[in-house]
Formats: C-alpha cells, sequence, structure tokens
C-alpha cells in the first residue's frame, strides 16, 4: 500500500503543483473498487477538511446502485468527509 500512496502523492504533486497538499478535492466516486480505492488513498495522505465526496447513484441496477451509495455515504462519514449524493430516475433515455 505504500508504494500506492507515493505513487499518488507523486501524481498530485505532478498535476495539482507543489502546494498540493493545501488545496481541497472533489472526489467522485461510484462505490466500486477503483474509486473508493483512491479515495481511501487520498483520506491517507490529505486532511479530511481537504476532500469532498460525490456520488450519483443511476438508479439502474436496483438494491445493487442502492447499496453503492450505502458504501459511500458510510465511508464518508466514518471519515467525517463532506458526502453529496443525487438520484437518478432508473431509466435509460
Amino acid at each position: 500500500m505504500d508504494s500506492f500512496l507515493d505513487e499518488l502523492s507523486t501524481g498530485l504533486k505532478k498535476s495539482c503543483g507543489v502546494d498540493y497538499q493545501a488545496r481541497k478535492y472533489l472526489v467522485a466516486v461510484s462505490g466500486g473498487g477503483d474509486s473508493m480505492t483512491l479515495l481511501h488513498g487520498m483520506s491517507q495522505i490529505l486532511r479530511q477538511d481537504q476532500l469532498v465526496v460525490a456520488h450519483f447513484n443511476h438508479a439502474l441496477r436496483g438494491k445493487a446502485s442502492q447499496l453503492d451509495e450505502k458504501l459511500c455515504r458510510n465511508f464518508c462519514q466514518r471519515l467525517r468527509i463532506p458526502f453529496h449524493t443525487e438520484k437518478g430516475k432508473g431509466q435509460c433515455t
């Protein structure tokens, strides 16, 4: 995990500059493994007040969609990271 955190820190530094630890970040999460790993890593190298999480529940997969939203919400509550969500109508257009 340390090499992942090192790579994440390096990537943030390259993308956002040397003051990356003084910025705020909006992290969009789906509840899937990739976005939750990214959020967990960012929560390890940044302060909670630097993070805001956004989740959009498309409501296309029934209970699975609800569980993804719940996972994201619970993770953020546990770490005291602000969490914002919106919900779709569950229809494809």
